[in-house]
């Protein structure tokens, strides 16, 4: 979709914090923001780029309530999720999914 991408934060290199939690929230609401940047730019958002969008904050959210909570195993136990969930969200912004 015209090489718009998922914006990505570093890469987690110590889970279990409350600025780790902040910078995943960050994380979800760009990727809100690329949402309505490309339906406003292209006219609409397809069905794939919603559906891979909602699944990416999906995971941050869980990863976040992880951290928020204490849960320092779950979250790293997470991270894969979120990863695969940012590589399959950026592919179809990308044009390439």
């Amino acid at each position: 979709m015209n090489g718009w991408s998922p914006p990505r934060p570093p890469a987690p290199t110590r889970i279990g914090s409350r600025l780790r939690a902040l910078a995943i929230r960050r994380w979800d609401d760009l990727t809100r923001k690329l949402q309505v940047g490309v339906a406003i730019r292209a006219g609409g958002l397809g069905d794939e780029p919603r559906r891979l969008s909602e699944g990416l904050r999906e995971r941050l959210e869980d990863l976040r309530d992880a951290l928020l909570q204490g849960r320092p195993d779950d979250a790293r136990d997470l991270v894969s999720e979120v990863e695969r969930a940012y590589k399959d969200c950026r592919q179809v912004y990308l044009g390439k999914g």
